[in-house]
């Protein structure tokens, strides 16, 4: 089966699209970054989620080419926070020394560099099928902790402000009259 994909860049607006052959499972997959994490796309940067939406796209593929862009994914996480040089686990390192991961999501940063290491190189265990949930779920947290949450924070506190200026209009409003 043919499916299309669409998605806006965060930053400049440019529109990507794409086509692709899918299996029901991979458009499943898909429909359900664009539908239920939509507002988390939205926010992605573009390198980011370009590897966020390949890592889904061929979950139900290949469990390997999955763990695979799961680490390209937080290889690009770190070129998006210019985390630049070293290994991968001095730049998710780095990422903590730059206090953009608390210490729980750096060990879940590790986990899934760890998991991509099984999944890339020629060793005695493989990345199974059952690994794979975890892992996008362990990818979902970091990004949206990353992207998402600072937007909902802002959008939070702009609701707070709004409402703060209404209360202060009432009470300068209730002061200049009198009884």
């Amino acid at each position: 089966m043919t499916s299309s994909f669409q998605m806006s860049c965060p930053h400049c607006g440019e529109r990507l699209t794409g086509q692709e052959n899918a299996s029901s499972e991979e458009e499943q997959a898909s429909q359900d970054v664009q539908g239920t994490r939509a507002e988390l796309m939205a926010v992605l940067p573009a390198r980011v989620a370009q590897r966020y939406l390949e890592a889904w796209r061929v979950q139900s593929s290949s469990s390997t080419a999955c763990a695979i862009l799961v680490g390209s994914t937080l290889e690009a996480i770190c070129a998006q926070e210019q985390i630049v040089g070293g290994t991968l686990p001095e730049k998710i390192t780095a990422l903590a020394q730059r206090k953009r991961l608390p210490v729980l999501l750096v060990d879940i940063a590790h986990a899934l560099r760890y998991l991509r290491n099984i999944g890339s190189h020629e060793a005695d265990e493989t990345i199974l099928p059952d690994d794979i949930p975890a892992m996008l779920a362990g990818l979902e947290t970091l990004v949206t902790y990353l992207y998402l949450l600072p937007q909902q924070r802002a959008a939070l506190e702009g609701r707070l402000q709004h409402h703060l200026a209404e209360k202060r209009g009432r009470l300068v409003q209730e002061e200049g009259q009198v009884p």
